[in-house]
């Protein structure tokens, strides 16, 4: 693997930290050298590098886009997120960002020393280039299902359990608000660009494609470095609720279609296991409105019984077809809703089963 590094670091002790921990990680290392005293800034050498908006792209733009082979970073000593180098790297650029002083982290592409001292800046520097021994040593777990079935609460449980168990994840809940594109697929959601029904799904979901897009190189970093990722949703969603917007005999072209984009194109990794919570459409209803935390229903929510019909059927063709999915019943017999807990049960007993590594040692 590869790492492209955009340095601001003046002190030169640091600087031989970083050369020494990244080579050990890395077989090829360059460094773009943009401190005080360079010949140029942040935004000059990554134009140079890497092309602008009115430049095509040089070769050097396909290792930006090699979010698996290549990692590109900007390290800074003293600027935080008041400062423009940091704005520029997180939310133009979009690289991974390590800021040596004790700082905001405002995105999951930030990261900040604990304090100022040479041991803490160099525990950071070591974390930020850590490499996991094998690329295949962690899962992308992905939790599905209609609203109100419960995916927020068995992702917040699914990490939890993770953690109890010494494994490392991290976690994110997609659509991602503060990511690219999140407050318009917000406002789409809310209704105020149309109905249900007068939205192109193809659209839309190219539109949840892009937001996806910009947490790309964070979940591939969280990924090399050996940690699971547990999702609340992900491009797995826009098989339910947008292919179930067209006639039967299109949606598994669609569903293949959506995944080469997401995955091949895009470049977002691929979803290792994917758990579909079912609960009938009228019993999740219920559970939304009776949840007092939930935000305002979006179209999605608040849709007629015909759709929710439709994702639910969608859904379960997916468990039934696709590879990686599983179908996590949320009810008894009876009828009744199971409990957070028998669901997680239920969760934690089949990731053990499929020999998931999200628990480590302990699977």
């Amino acid at each position: 693997m590869r790492a492209v590094v955009f340095s601001d670091i003046a002190s030169a002790e640091l600087s031989e930290h970083i050369r020494v921990i990244a080579s050990r990680s890395y077989a090829e290392v360059v460094y773009v050298d943009v401190s005080e005293g360079a010949e140029t800034d942040l935004k000059t050498a990554w134009h140079t590098r890497y092309g602008g908006a009115l430049h095509a792209p040089p070769p050097a733009r396909d290792e930006l886009d090699d979010m698996k082979g290549t990692f590109v970073c900007y390290l800074t000593e003293k600027k935080t997120i008041e400062d423009a180098d940091v704005v520029y790297a997180v939310f133009i650029a979009e690289v991974l960002t390590l800021i040596l002083t004790p700082s905001a982290t405002l995105t999951p592409l930030m990261h900040a020393a604990a304090d100022v001292s040479v041991s803490s800046r160099k525990a950071a520097i070591e974390s930020l280039f850590s490499v996991a021994p094998s690329p295949s040593s962690a899962d992308v777990i992905v939790v599905e299902g209609g609203d109100g079935a419960g995916k927020e609460t068995q992702a917040a449980l699914l990490v939890r359990q993770i953690h109890a168990s010494g494994g490392e994840v991290h976690t994110l809940d997609f659509p991602y608000e503060r990511g690219l594109y999140g407050g318009l697929v917000r406002t789409v959601l809310s209704g105020k660009k149309g109905s249900i029904n007068e939205l192109n799904p193809q659209l839309f979901s190219f539109l949840y494609s892009l937001n996806r897009f910009g947490c790309a190189r964070q979940l591939h970093f969280w990924l090399r470095r050996g940690s699971s990722v547990v999702l609340d949703r992900y491009y797995t969603a826009n098989f339910g609720h947008q292919a179930s917007k067209l006639p039967p005999e299109e949606r598994e072209a669609f569903i293949s279609d959506l995944e080469f984009m997401e995955v091949e194109l895009l470049g977002l990794p691929r979803a290792t296991s994917v758990l579909y919570l079912d609960l009938p459409p009228a019993a999740a209803l219920e559970a939304m409105r009776r949840d007092a935390t939930r935000k305002q229903l979006d179209i999605h929510e608040t849709a007629g019984g015909d759709y929710k019909k439709r994702v639910r059927q969608t859904y379960m063709w997916c468990c039934e077809h696709l590879p990686g999915w599983h179908y996590i019943m949320c009810f008894g017999d009876d009828g009744r809703r199971l409990t957070r807990e028998e669901v997680h049960t239920a969760i934690t007993r089949h990731l053990r089963s499929v020999g998931s590594r999200v628990f480590g040692a302990q699977s």
